[in-house]
């Protein structure tokens, strides 16, 4: 193949000549895999957001519910968030054992 696309060629044939080439198709591939995974992402994160807000949704009207009174609603709460993440974190490290396999020197549980 020629270093460059032949003179004065028709968009098609330039297409046809950067076709052929390794090293533009591997990238052009390497993009579209990218993007693809650009794409799921973006919608893990707005199914994420989705269930941040109904779960958010469904708290306050449990608290509503419970007939706590709002000036303390928001601290209690907050309390109580973090009691949950402590409980997470320590079954968690329950169950570290301090390797993962990996040479990047992080531990993973």
């Amino acid at each position: 193949m020629p270093a460059t696309p032949p003179p004065h060629a028709t968009d098609a044939a330039m297409l046809n000549w950067l076709a052929g080439d390794v090293g533009v198709t591997a990238a052009a591939n390497r993009i579209w895999e990218a993007t693809g995974q650009l794409t799921d992402a973006t919608a893990a994160v707005r199914a994420a957001q989705n269930e941040l807000e109904a779960a958010t949704d469904a708290y306050s009207e449990a608290i509503r519910v419970c007939r706590i009174p709002a000036e303390h609603a928001e601290r209690l709460g907050a309390a109580l968030i973090l009691r949950i993440g402590r409980s997470r974190i320590l079954a968690e490290l329950d169950g570290f054992d301090g390797t993962d396999g990996g040479a990047d020197g992080d531990a993973a549980p």
